[in-house]
């Protein structure tokens, strides 16, 4: 890694809007199904190769494969609670049973397999006519799906209690949602250089700019000496269309055998946010380096971090 640069990636997600505390589903014979929070695997970054994404009723979060990471935005277990006759038994039965997320702009992901906190979907309520009842499952992410929100809304959970007049069935819609990243890569390939800058009798500041052009600003301040001015540069990767955000320090320090100099006002090439045009953009950052008055020579050193964000 170039030592004059510090690389932090910080993925950010949204997801499907959840169902909280709404109205009950469902309410007969004193039976109540309310949903407290929708089944989301939050934000995930995807490589190529794809894998699973494991979300168990605790919250818990297991990924397996090349590239699969968590993002920004956590996962979370759907949550339900039920209500029935004190100590009456139960069954829980999740449709569809291996639902397809779909994403408006095409693609799927399977969701292979439910996981209930209950063991085989059954319990019973507890003297008060209270359970709770928690559900994750396992998505089977293939290679090469397009980033972007993938859900499906068309979930329902049926409750079905022992001893009740009729079929006893009761059923409740909520949602399943995950959005896909494509995972970034940030790359420094130049340093910011100053140059050698003879400094002046008076403070000043002496600017490199983010496409290269660089000044002094006071006549009697920093002047360049020799050397060529250069602003740092980088190369930003990742799947064409994907979002990003670059985030610049507000200053740093160049330390060396005198007093300590402020680097500040760090400007971009490019526009802070975006998308890939082709899966890579190359960019370059400015910054202007303070300068007190009869600087003590020699080599002053320092360095800055660089932030891309998932918006």
């Amino acid at each position: 890694m170039n030592p004059f640069i510090r690389l932090a990636v910080l993925a950010v997600l949204a997801a499907a809007p959840l169902r909280s505390g709404g109205k009950p589903a469902a309410v007969t014979a004193g039976v109540t199904i309310q949903a407290m929070q929708n089944l989301d695997y939050g934000e995930l970054l995807v490589g190529q190769g794809g894998g699973s994404a494991t979300l168990t009723p605790d919250g818990s979060l297991i990924l397996l494969g090349p590239g699969l990471r968590a993002g920004g935005r956590p996962a979370g277990a759907a949550k339900f609670q039920l209500y029935g006759p004190p100590r009456a038994a139960f069954t829980l039965q999740v449709s569809p049973l291996t639902p397809l997320l779909s994403n408006p702009a095409g693609g799927a992901i399977i969701l292979a397999q439910f996981l209930p906190s209950l063991p085989r979907f059954s319990g019973s309520f507890n003297a008060l006519g209270q359970a709770s009842f928690n559900l994750g499952g396992r998505l089977d992410i293939g290679p090469g799906l397009r980033p972007g929100l993938y859900s499906n809304l068309g979930m329902r959970l049926q409750l079905t209690v022992s001893g009740l007049a009729g079929n006893g069935a009761f059923s409740l819609p909520f949602q399943v949602s995950a959005r896909l990243q494509a995972p970034l890569q940030l790359f420094n390939t130049g340093p910011l250089d100053f140059g050698v800058i003879l400094a002046g009798t008076q403070p000043g500041t002496f600017q490199v700019q983010a496409n290269g052009w660089y000044r002094s600003s006071a006549a009697n301040g920093p002047a360049l000496l020799k050397a060529t001015p250069r602003a740092a540069v980088f190369s930003l990767n990742g799947v064409a269309g994907a979002s990003y955000c670059i985030q610049l320090p507000n200053w740093i320090l160049l330390t060396g055998p005198g007093e300590a100099m402020r680097v500040q006002d760090f400007t971009c090439s490019i526009s802070p946010c975006g998308t890939l045009p082709a899966g890579s953009v190359k960019f370059q950052v400015g910054a202007s380096l303070v300068v007190p008055p009869e600087q003590k020579p020699g080599r002053y050193s320092g360095v800055f971090a660089v932030t891309v964000d998932y918006p």
